[in-house]
């Protein structure tokens, strides 16, 4: 049957808008045999090689074309890469702040809407979105159906604004 409870391990994601940002915040355990980094600020960048680290990507296709979407990946450091319809040379300004402890790795981002669309959505507004997990030597978690490193948009989910 259903349940209520969260499985042990389920990356837990909320989204929350006012009129400048789009708000994600994840809590993301951590899993046996994955790299543990801690959050770092020395050093980031834009498109950071986040291969070697338990990161999240988050798709979002704000027109629903199924064809064209951002896409914000954030690893346990609170590194990113950004791309725009698989052009990495996207590079959004977007804030993000990270922490951890033994059992968990959270981020808070904050996505301005000049970077997405035209102006906020209205309420009742819906967007694809794909959020996948990559912990490198664990494997793939995904909300998408079949899961995939790299999802497309036939399969992502929606985000509807209320």
């Amino acid at each position: 049957g259903l349940s209520d409870t969260p499985e042990p391990n389920a990356t837990l994601v909320m989204t929350s808008y006012d009129n400048e940002f789009l708000y994600i915040g994840l809590s993301v355990p951590r899993l046996e045999g994955a790299p543990l980094d801690r959050p770092q600020q020395a050093g980031r960048t834009h498109d950071a090689d986040l291969s070697k680290h338990d990161r999240v990507t988050i798709c979002l296709d704000v027109d629903r074309d199924y064809t064209t979407w951002y896409e914000f990946s954030v690893d346990q450091r609170g590194w990113t890469c950004e791309r725009c319809w698989e052009d990495r040379r996207w590079n959004p300004t977007w804030y993000v702040a990270t922490d951890a402890d033994a059992t968990h790795w959270r981020i808070e981002a904050a996505i301005p809407w000049s970077e997405l669309a035209a102006s906020p959505p209205r309420r009742g507004t819906v967007w694809g979105t794909a959020i996948t997990r990559t912990t490198p030597t664990v494997g793939l978690q995904s909300w998408t159906h079949p899961p995939a490193t790299r999802p497309r948009p036939s399969s992502f989910g929606l985000l509807k604004f209320d």
